[in-house]
């Protein structure tokens, strides 16, 4: 039997505030909540962290990923704004999330010895183009104390090239080993008239000390792409990537859309 609602968002943090508005294109709404995803702290049952959107722009992005943490098993929440994924979150040069716009797919797992890794597209409006946003990274930061603050991020990928935008972000840690941490998106090209979006992977073997350069590790040739990339890791250990695979992406026609999957049998090293 499911229990009574509890509020988890308000009035938007960034209120009364002007960060990220200058010289963007497009509405953005003020206390606007999207795409929110949530985890459970294997090793502390009673702490629940999500994260979302806040204020969501009519082109795409917004202005910052926000956290909210609870502790008691989802009866209180708290609102955690500094997550240094955008302009408004406390990004800046130094950290590497001074980006204006924080973008599609929030995304928060967390280890068995209970460290959250929170993942974010972060990226500035390029308003001329039609392909690519410039410049765009994926960014990954760390907390050790349930979601209530954050580490600054780091840099899994930046692009400043107009012709490549990295898209539909996961991130998965490993349930058997607390060292483990994946990474995976798509990221697109469009070299003349030839459109790739082949899968880019990266890993932490060290709790997120370092991050392993991302690298391709399913390309499906031009005109073709993944989308919606995600790792599941089997008990045994297997990682399962599992994502759609549309082909012939430049045909007038329909696309052929397939659900695939590619594995590892080694915690990602092939």
């Amino acid at each position: 039997m499911a229990g009574s609602l509890v509020r988890v968002s308000g009035t938007s943090p960034f209120a009364g505030s002007n960060c990220g508005l200058a010289g963007q294109t497009g509405k953005n709404f003020l206390d606007s909540e999207v795409e929110p995803f949530v985890d459970v702290n294997p090793a502390k049952g009673d702490n629940i962290i999500g994260v979302w959107q806040q204020d969501r722009w009519s082109n795409g992005g917004s202005r910052g990923n926000v956290v909210g943490p609870s502790l008691d098993n989802g009866t209180s929440w708290r609102i955690v704004s500094r997550t240094k994924n955008s302009l408004c979150t406390g990004g800046t040069a130094d950290n590497g999330g001074r980006r204006l716009r924080a973008c599609l797919r929030p995304w928060v797992t967390i280890s068995p010895d209970g460290d959250a890794y929170q993942m974010s597209l972060s990226y500035d409006e390029a308003p001329d183009t039609t392909f690519g946003r410039n410049p765009n990274a994926m960014l990954v930061s760390k907390s050790t104390d349930g979601g209530l603050t954050w580490r600054d991020p780091v840099t899994l990928i930046r692009d400043a090239n107009l012709k490549r935008f990295n898209d539909k972000n996961t991130i998965t840690a490993d349930p058997n080993d607390s060292r483990f941490v994946y990474a995976v998106w798509d990221r697109l090209a469009k070299i003349g008239t030839v459109i790739r979006g082949p899968t880019v992977f990266t890993r932490t073997t060290n709790g997120g000390a370092s991050w392993e350069e991302a690298r391709v590790i399913f390309n499906p040739g031009d005109f073709a792409q993944t989308v919606g990339n995600q790792i599941a890791v089997r008990p045994q250990g297997e990682l399962i990537n599992i994502f759609t695979l549309i082909r012939n992406v430049s045909s007038p026609g329909a696309p052929l859309l397939n659900v695939a999957v590619v594995r590892s049998e080694d915690n990602g090293q092939t």
